[in-house]
């Protein structure tokens, strides 16, 4: 049986820090509100990764219609605007990590986007404590295409590394920084498999079918304040 799928993904909940200005990677409360309440309007059902997994590798079947809330960077926002949103709604998430940058800032946005900080370790065992797990977005959040082989098996060893070290539930899912997989590299994927992920994110794309999508490309749809999810949801 096919089930269709589609994989959200949102940067930052809430207004710009102090200082800060107004991009559109920012996407506020009630607008976040109105899009979860949408997908479920829709007929579609949000599931956590423990089930998208099983339903990747056909171990357990999903929702005709799945939908999957993934975050990238683990903004602070995502801890404080972000949940009290997911808990009134019931939607589980995926915060995308980089790890090497725990309790900083995005230096990787520097002069493109306002400086914010991202979530601390304790701040990501509350996410995790709620519904929310946590993942893997690389070490220093760097362009798979301009790393070597070697420094691309690097970054997801490591990031994994760290993450489990630190949080309580193994990491088994990568989100490319930027969407950007090296063009589908040769060594991307076997380096994934090597390094124990079950599942790797693109930053690009719409609704997909399984059993049919690659689970090393797997598409995800960015959203903004102005993104009209009935459309990009429409099959």
């Amino acid at each position: 049986m096919t089930h269709r799928c589609a994989v959200l993904a949102y940067h930052k909940i809430g207004p710009p820090s102090y200082l800060g200005w107004d991009t559109w990677f920012y996407v506020a409360e009630s607008i976040f509100s109105e899009h979860l309440r949408t997908v479920k309007k829709l007929g579609w059902t949000f599931v956590d990764a423990a089930r998208f997994l099983q339903g990747l590798n056909g171990s357990s079947p999903l929702p005709e219609k799945c939908c999957l809330l993934t975050f990238d960077d683990a903004y602070a926002s995502t801890l404080t605007h972000a949940l009290p949103v997911m808990k009134e709604e019931g939607c589980p998430s995926i915060v995308f990590v980089p790890a090497g940058l725990v309790g900083g800032t995005n230096v990787f946005d520097k002069d493109i986007e306002p400086d914010e900080f991202l979530c601390s370790w304790e701040q990501l065992k509350e996410l995790e404590a709620n519904r929310c797990s946590i993942q893997s977005h690389g070490m220093m959040h760097k362009k798979q295409s301009e790393l070597t082989p070697e420094e691309r098996h690097s970054e997801m060893l490591f990031s994994k590394k760290c993450l489990d070290d630190h949080l309580r539930n193994p990491v088994q899912m990568f989100s490319f920084p930027y969407g950007d997989n090296a063009s589908g590299a040769g060594d991307i994927t076997p380096s994934l498999r090597a390094t124990g992920y079950q599942a790797a994110f693109l930053y690009h794309g719409g609704p997909f079918d399984l059993p049919d999508a690659d689970a090393f490309a797997i598409p995800r749809i960015p959203i903004g304040p102005d993104s009209d999810i009935a459309s990009l949801l429409a099959p």
